[in-house]
This record gives structure tokens, C-alpha cells and sequence, in this order.
């Protein structure tokens, strides 16, 4: 069936519509429950088809012409208005640009087509970046042979070892001071082991170990931190380094930096420095150290008597006194020195302040012993000086007894008239109290003569009282009176006019008088007696010292005995000891005095004694 059987006629076949009709077909195999295989067909005419769609694509040709003009007009239009912002950002653009690659700049402004522009500025740029690609290169390489030349230099100059090994532990560089500390050249040394050539047979295994742990951190590209080892030189002689492993990952390969220090040196001035700091805990003596506080930082153990005596313990506090005396010490900025009586010996301390630290060193030395025997020294100095005494008496004994004799010998008259008087019964009162007070007087003089002679033979311990050196010497040329009159000799006395006081033992004193004078005696036995002269002298000095002088005009002294004048045992006379002038100094020292002696050969000697002045007893003499 057809529905336009005028166009398509019943029984038509479809193979022949088909020029003239565009066919579509659809089968329905079920229609309205009959049992038929139907197909309808739809006939398009072929000639209308193609005229519709033609006016199809016309249609669809003007809308996108129409499109393609308004887009090109809109372009047109933001670009006219773009331009020249485009044209200005550009050229900003290209002038940082040459400015950034540090390229000159062409001065050429061009107008116009703005993409032509863009097309040349882009072709100087890429230009530009290629010429500064090829300038950056060349200043890399350059940058490159400068910073291996500076590596070569710092490893010429470093003053450690720097060895480079690759991984199996084989030298690859060797930098001159490591040729200097082995003793190997560069091409003796690279290629070979550094385990096996440089480092000692015992430390190989450690070293193994630590490239072994700077294999498992060269990752992270951390160095191992300085550890020591022990290595040998050419010579075997095996020394100490400190060694540092850093590794450097290359492009094709991993290699490690050895960075060796000599320590030898150090170590040993470690050890002395060790040795240094163990020695006041090694000195027998007391060290201490106190700052200034007064606090006892540091004290070894012979410091302990100390310790106990101020009672209190390191880190503790000194007494107020002895702090006082730290903080003296401190402001004086000078050692000080003195002596302490403790209840196990005395000790004599020096404080040597360090100012600039703020504390005083404290140095001990137990004197009990020298103490001990200085005691015992002046003991029997004093037994010396007494013997010597004893012997001057037993020479001087006939003149004592003369001297002696003569208050005796006066009493002994008074006495003897006084009796005859009242016998016969003859004489007045006044009389016989005029001999018995002659007698009293000769009795007083005889007992000051004796009293004299028991102070000069006795043995007692020195008394240190203040006298009048004038008075001593007074004294002495009265005690001599008998051998002077012997030697038909008067001593020329020039005193001082004014009381010279001093703080002596007026028996010592006295004593090293009578040597000098008795000296003197001798010297004037070949001088004829009338042209005997003996001058006795006082006076005073500066620096608060008084002077007793001593002067004879008899033979002298010659300069060969005078270098030995006050040696013991040594005497120019022929019965002498040798004793008296080497006594007579030690009296004297003392005193804290001098005595010296002068001679010309021929023109006598002089024997001068210097004593220091009591100013508290001029004090006292003057209320």
C-alpha cells in the first residue's frame, strides 16, 4: 500500500524508487495481534532532500561568517586599544631583560604592527639568552678552574693531612703536608692502601669500622666526627692523629675526604699540662688556693695542720682575721710572708696574690724543725759567746783583781784607822763618819766590781733592755783601767753629747767592747808609748742607726787577713783562737746591727759598730 499511490504505485519495487526517493524502513513482526511480518517505508524525494539541505548549510555559512566578522571586528578592536600598552610592556620587557642579561641596549624604537614587533623582540631574546647561556657557561668554567685552583691551594696550605680515598679505601690524593707527615711522595703514596700503607697494624681494624659507618651516613652527607687513631710514617716511627672522614658523592662515583691532625705534639704538652695540675696534690708541702672572699677553693691533704688550726674545711670560710689578711694581700699585689704556731709544728706560709683572678695562692713550709734548731744554734752561741767571756775574764783576771783590790785596800785603811782612833781615843766624830762613809763607798764600788765580774762569767739567757751606748762605753774603758795603765796608754774618749739609746744586752755589748779595745791593746805593743793613740767614738746616723767606733794607730791590718778578719779560727796572733771577732759579729747581727772593720797597713785600724736606735726610748727619756 502506498499513501500516495500517484507517486508511488502499489507492487512498486523499492529498488527502483530508490534514484529518485531517499528510503527508510522499520519492520513490526506483531500488528494488532495478526500474524504478519510487516515493513513500513518511508520515501523521501531525493531532489527536496538535497534543496533543504543546502539551504541548510547556507544558512549555517552566513551565521558563521557573520561570527567570524564580529570576533575579527572585536579583535581588531582590543588590540587597537591594547596596542600600546602591549607595545609599552613589551618594551619595559625588553629593557629589563637586556638589563637582567647585562646586554646593551640596541636604542632602535620601533612603530607599527605590534606582532611584528613581538616576533623581532622575541628572536633578540631568544638571541639574547643564548649569548647569555654561552657567557654564563664560560664564567662557570671559570668559576670552576678558580675554585679548583683554590681547593688545590687550601689543600697545598692546610696544615692538617688531607687524604682522598675512593671507596675500597685506595689513595686517590695526597696533599703535601700529608707528603711532609709520612714521608711519602704523591706518586708513591696513590693508588696503594691507605689502611694497609699509613695506618698502625692495631688501629687498621677501627679504621675499617669508621669508613664503614661514614659509608652508611654519606646518604645524608654527614662527616664523622674526629676520632683518633694511631698511624706510621715511612720511618715506622707510630704517632697519634686526630682523624675526620667526610664523604663526597661524584657523579659516577663516592669518594672520602681524610682529614688527619698531628696531635703528638699537643697530647705530650696535654700529659705536662695533666702533670702540672696534679702537682700541688702531689707536693708534700700545703698548697692552698683562697679568693677572695676568704673562701679556701682548693687545699691538698698536707694542708690538713692548717685547716685544723683555723678550723674549717675546703669550700669553707677563713676567720675574720685571716680574710683581712687575704684581702691586704689582694690590694698589695705582693707576696707576703709569715709564720704560724700550730698545735703540730709551725709553719711558714708565702701568700702570693694573683690579682687579676681574685684569689691568693697559699704556699706552706713546716720550719718546727728548723725552728728547733735555730734554738739550739743560739744556745750554744750563747754557750760560745759565755766561754768566750770566761776566757776574756781568766786573761783579764790580774787587771780585775787590781781593780778589785783597790776599794778592798781602801777599806781595809779606813777600817784600820778608824780602830786606831777609838784605841787611843783620839779623833772626832766627824771623823770617824767620814772613814766609815769612805768605807761604805769603797764596799758599794767593790760590789759593783764584782756584781760586774758575776754578769760577765755568768750563763743566763739574754735580756734585751734600753741603755745609753755612751754608758756602755764608759763602763768597759773603767773595766780595762788596769791594762791601759799597764800599756802606759788613756783612751781618747769622743762621746756623743746627747744619750744614743738603744735596745741591747748590755753584758754582749760590753763583751764585743772589750775584744775590740783589748785588739787594740795588741796592736799598739809595738808602737812606742808616747806615740800610742786609742780614740773611742759615738755618734749617730741616718735610717735611725747609732755608731760606736773603735781607733788604733798601731800596725794594721793587712788586706790578705782583712778578706778573712771575721772568719772563726782565724787569728793573726801567734796564742790566738780566732773566736772573738767572729763572736763580736754574731752578737752584733743579732742585735739586727752591722760591724766592719778598716785598716791601712801602717796607719792602724778602725772597728765600727752600728746598732739600731730605740725611738721608743727616746720617747720615754723625753717625758
Amino acid at each position: 500500500s502506498s499513501s500516495s499511490n500517484e507517486l508511488v504505485k502499489v507492487g512498486e519495487s523499492l529498488d527502483r524508487v530508490r534514484r529518485n526517493f531517499l528510503v527508510t524502513a522499520q519492520s513490526f513482526f506483531e500488528y494488532d495481534d495478526a500474524d504478519l511480518n510487516l515493513l513500513f517505508a518511508t520515501l523521501l524525494p531525493r531532489a527536496s532532500f538535497e534543496r533543504t539541505g543546502q539551504q541548510v548549510l547556507d544558512l549555517e555559512r552566513r551565521q558563521r561568517l557573520i561570527g567570524a566578522v564580529v570576533i575579527i571586528a572585536a579583535f581588531v578592536l582590543l588590540f587597537l586599544l591594547m596596542s600600546s600598552r602591549i607595545s609599552r610592556l613589551l618594551s619595559r620587557v625588553s629593557s629589563l631583560s637586556r638589563r637582567a642579561l647585562d646586554m646593551p641596549d640596541s636604542g632602535v624604537h620601533r612603530h607599527g604592527n605590534q606582532l611584528l614587533i613581538l616576533e623581532d623582540w622575541i628572536r633578540d631574546f631568544v638571541q639574547l639568552v643564548m649569548r647569555a647561556r654561552d657567557e654564563m657557561r664560560r664564567q662557570h668554567e671559570t668559576e670552576l678552574q678558580q675554585t679548583e685552583k683554590l681547593r688545590m691551594a687550601i689543600m697545598d696550605a692546610s696544615l692538617d693531612s688531607v687524604i682522598t680515598v675512593n671507596e675500597l679505601g685506595q689513595i686517590i690524593d695526597f696533599n703535601p703536608t700529608a707528603q711532609d707527615t709520612f714521608d711519602y711522595r704523591h706518586d708513591e703514596a696513590v693508588g696503594r692502601s691507605f689502611s694497609e700503607l699509613l695506618v698502625a697494624p692495631k688501629w687498621r681494624e677501627t679504621f675499617e669500622r669508621l669508613l664503614y659507618l661514614s659509608l652508611s651516613g654519606a646518604e645524608q652527607g654527614v662527616p664523622l666526627q674526629r676520632t683518633e687513631i694511631q698511624v706510621v710514617a715511612r720511618d715506622r716511627r707510630i704517632f697519634p692523629v686526630e682523624l675526620s672522614i667526610k664523604p663526597v658523592s661524584l657523579e659516577d662515583q663516592l669518594v672520602f675526604t681524610l682529614y688527619l691532625r698531628d696531635i703528638a705534639e699537643r697530647k705530650m704538652r696535654e700529659a705536662e699540662i695533666r702533670s702540672l695540675a696534679a702537682l700541688p696534690s702531689e707536693s708534700p708541702i700545703p698548697v692552698l688556693r683562697i679568693n677572695r672572699r676568704g673562701v679556701i677553693t682548693y687545699a691538698n691533704q698536707p694542708s690538713t695542720p692548717l685547716l685544723k688550726h683555723w678550723g674549717c674545711r675546703p669550700l669553707q670560710t677563713l676567720p675574720v682575721y685571716w680574710r683581712s689578711r687575704i684581702e691586704e694581700v689582694l690590694a698589695s699585689t705582693a707576696t707576703s710572708e709569715l709564720e704560724v704556731a700550730t698545735d703540730e709544728g709551725i709553719f711558714s706560709l708565702l701568700l702570693a696574690p694573683v690579682s687579676e683572678l681574685g684569689y691568693v695562692n697559699v704556699y706552706a713550709r713546716d720550719i718546727t724543725s728548723e725552728r728547733a734548731a735555730e734554738e739550739e744554734l743560739k744556745r750554744r752561741q750563747n754557750e760560745l759567746v759565755h766561754v768566750t767571756r770566761l776566757s776574756n775574764m781568766g786573761e783579764m783576771a790580774t787587771g780585775i783583781a787590781h781593780e778589785l783590790n783597790q776599794p778592798l785596800s781602801a777599806i781595809v785603811n779606813f777600817a784600820n784607822g778608824c780602830a786606831r782612833r777609838l784605841r787611843l781615843d783620839i779623833g772626832g766624830k766627824d771623823e770617824m763618819l767620814h772613814a766609815l762613809g769612805q768605807i761604805s763607798a769603797q764596799a758599794g764600788r767593790a760590789g759593783e766590781i764584782i756584781k760586774r765580774l758575776r754578769g760577765m762569767v755568768s750563763r743566763r739567757q739574754p735580756i734585751r733592755e734600753i741603755v745609753d751606748l755612751n754608758v756602755l762605753a764608759r763602763e768597759t774603758c773603767s773595766m780595762l783601767s788596769h791594762e791601759l795603765g799597764r800599756h802606759e796608754l788613756t783612751i781618747e774618749r769622743r762621746l756623743a753629747n746627747r744619750e744614743l739609746w738603744v735596745r741591747v744586752d748590755s753584758v754582749q755589748i760590753e763583751q764585743v767592747l772589750i775584744n775590740l779595745l783589748r785588739n787594740a791593746l795588741d796592736a799598739l805593743v809595738d808602737v812606742p808609748a808616747s806615740e800610742r793613740r786609742l780614740v773611742i767614738e759615738s755618734g749617730s746616723q741616718s735610717e735611725g742607726m747609732v755608731f760606736l767606733s773603735v781607733r788604733d794607730n798601731g800596725s794594721g791590718i793587712s788586706d790578705k787577713a782583712m778578706e778573712h778578719l771575721f772568719d772563726p779560727f782565724f787569728s793573726t796572733k801567734e796564742s790566738g783562737m780566732g773566736m772573738g771577732l767572729a763572736i763580736s759579729q754574731t752578737i752584733i747581727s743579732n742585735h739586727h746591727g752591722k760591724i766592719r772593720a778598716g785598716s791601712q797597713p801602717g796607719n792602724g785600724s778602725t772597728f765600727i759598730i752600728e746598732l739600731p736606735s730605740s725611738m721608743e726610748s727616746v720617747a720615754s727619756a723625753a717625758s
